[in-house]
């Protein structure tokens, strides 16, 4: 055979496998999303099995009685956990906003006590330029508060 046939057999190859894979990976992300709950109660099996098994033989009980008496309770866990969320964000969230405008303002003065702490006759800034300086500055931290506020509302 011809070297450059080789060549390009080699190459053809090589490319044939590298789109192989990447079907591979493709499907193979498609199914493990299909598997997912699958291993999400084999795990949760897993775990309660052992609670299920200490529910029968210290109180006597049958199996779906305690199977359904755990089950019931990680319910309720998983229910007082959701809700303890929500309401620690909610909370949260409703601090923030009504504190926003304290924010803003603590912003804003620290802005300006940074800019007034530049030393501009360093670099002889006149009045004019000093106060562009000054309200352009006030002007980006509304606009991004602005931004904010319609973020949040």
């Amino acid at each position: 055979m011809d070297i450059e046939l080789k060549r390009w057999l080699e190459v053809a190859k090589k490319t044939l496998l590298f789109a192989i894979e990447i079907l591979v990976l493709y499907f193979a992300f498609k199914i493990t999303i299909f598997f997912i709950p699958f291993l999400i109660a084999f795990v949760f099996a897993q775990i309660i099995e052992p609670l299920i098994k200490f529910c029968m033989s210290k109180f006597k009980m049958k199996r779906r009685i305690s199977a359904i008496l755990i089950f019931a309770i990680f319910l309720l866990i998983l229910i007082g956990l959701i809700t303890w969320t929500v309401t620690t964000l909610v909370n949260e969230a409703s601090n923030f906003l009504n504190n926003f405008n304290y924010y803003f303002d603590k912003i804003s003065e620290t802005t300006q006590n940074i800019i007034k702490g530049c030393n501009f006759d360093k670099i002889h800034l006149s009045d004019e330029v000093r106060d562009v300086i000054n309200n352009s500055s006030v002007q980006v931290i509304r606009n991004c508060f602005k931004l904010g506020k319609e973020y949040f509302a």
